[in-house]
């Protein structure tokens, strides 16, 4: 399994923001044939968590 994060994310990518901003604790796994395009990470504060979001590539 791959982490999206890992991939194509940048920073400390923290998603839970009520302990603590460097927390990372949401993660989009994959297989190892699927490709990471892009990761991002708003900081939109509609709940405890940030939401995430990757662009995918699935193959041919």
């Amino acid at each position: 399994m791959k982490d999206a994060f890992l991939e194509k994310g940048s920073g400390l990518g923290g998603t839970y923001h009520s302990i603590s901003p460097t927390l990372r604790i949401d993660v989009i796994l994959s297989s190892k044939s699927i490709l990471t395009k892009q990761y991002y990470a708003p900081a939109l504060d509609l709940s405890d968590h940030y939401p995430i979001i990757a662009d995918l590539h699935l193959g041919n």
